[in-house]
């Protein structure tokens, strides 16, 4: 590993609060396990598998799946992934990707609220 171990622990953190609050989201809109766990997987899994930067390069994409990487939250934790370990940038070169995944956490968060709010809970 040739970065800051400190900013890969923050990035992980930041990675699975956004994690953590989307299955909390799923989590409150469906009605059963069965339920959530297939959306689960079909909304956090595969696309973070197939669209993140992971597997596939997103430029070899065609363009509408490019677009759509957009929402995967595992593009950006990939970025500073290989960023920290590859390449030794600091939070200068990554901020942008930290400012998705929190807006992303921020969002997640407020549509937790939002939701519950609505059960009455």
């Amino acid at each position: 590993m040739k970065g800051n171990f400190w900013l890969m622990i923050a990035a992980a953190s930041l990675y699975l609060c956004v994690a953590l609050s989307l299955g909390l989201w799923i989590s409150i809109v469906t009605k059963s396990q069965m339920m959530a766990n297939q959306i689960a997987i079909l909304t956090t899994y595969l696309p973070s598998l197939l669209l993140s930067n992971f597997v596939f390069p997103v430029i070899n994409m065609p363009k509408i799946l490019q677009m759509l990487t957009v929402v995967v939250p595992a593009k950006y934790f990939i970025d500073i992934l290989s960023g920290v370990y590859l390449r030794n940038l600091g939070l200068a070169y990554l901020w942008p990707s930290f400012l998705i995944l929190f807006v992303m956490f921020v969002l997640l968060m407020f549509f937790n609220y939002r939701s519950l709010k609505k059960e009455g809970l």
